[in-house]
């Protein structure tokens, strides 16, 4: 439940859990380019998520004028 709940403040539980399924879909997709760009192998979506979330060592950027690399990008 949230904390700042009103009317209009509410989730869609079928809704997230479609979004998250065809999120993974197209992570699967991209699996073999990504095996191939960062030299990575594992079973699963999660798996390459956790990966490259590890090898990310930089500063989180934000704003206008700022660029995310293509690590982080991914």
């Amino acid at each position: 439940m949230e904390a700042n709940a009103n009317k209009y403040s509410f989730v869609w539980k079928k809704s997230t859990n479609k979004y998250v399924a065809r999120l993974l879909e197209t992570l699967n997709s991209l699996l073999p380019e990504l095996y191939i760009k960062y030299a990575v192998s594992c079973d699963t979506a999660e798996q390459m998520l956790d990966i490259l979330k590890s090898k990310v060592m930089e500063q989180f950027v934000y704003g206008r004028g700022k660029r995310k690399s293509e690590l982080r990008r991914d």
